[in-house]
């Protein structure tokens, strides 16, 4: 699988990865237009996976300094691999890449945030050496009320 940083015109083979990620159809042009300003931000890295020439994976990679760790920290914030190409290795080679790429950037950890449903996912990052130690909170400001936890909402 080659790595490479993500271009604007690869805006359409990521939505396709994501929409199939979150099991949903997201906004397109806001899609575009997110993923456009995301590629002018020095401390984000998007970065796709290419099997000849077709986009199979994809991860975005956030580097800033917290001061709750007085150091900076890498965050995967999107990860994907297209189901059909799950299970040879793809996702390992690429989260070995994200952490050279964290390391290389100066951070001292390196984590993410995974649905609680996401139990296949969860095995995977504790397989790359991962623990879980803390609890993420959300709060829907959409006025949109969720009663549970779903893909697709």
């Amino acid at each position: 699988m080659l790595i490479r940083k993500a271009e604007l015109q690869d805006v359409r083979a990521v939505y396709a990865l994501i929409c199939e990620l979150e099991e949903q159809d997201l906004p397109l042009l806001e899609f575009e237009n997110i993923f456009g300003s995301l590629l002018k931000l020095p401390e984000h890295f998007l970065m796709i996976g290419e099997i000849e020439g077709r986009t199979v994976a994809f991860l975005h990679l956030r580097v800033e300094g917290q001061l709750h760790h007085a150091a900076k920290i890498a965050e995967i914030l999107e990860f994907d691999v297209e189901r059909s190409h799950r299970g040879r290795n793809l996702g390992q080679q690429f989260f070995a890449y994200a952490e050279k790429l964290a390391r290389d950037n100066g951070c001292i950890q390196f984590e993410l945030s995974s649905n609680m449903l996401r139990e296949k996912a969860h095995c995977f990052y504790e397989r790359q050496g991962m623990h879980k130690f803390h609890y993420k909170f959300t709060l829907p400001l959409s006025g949109k009320t969720v009663n549970e936890n779903k893909l697709g909402v």
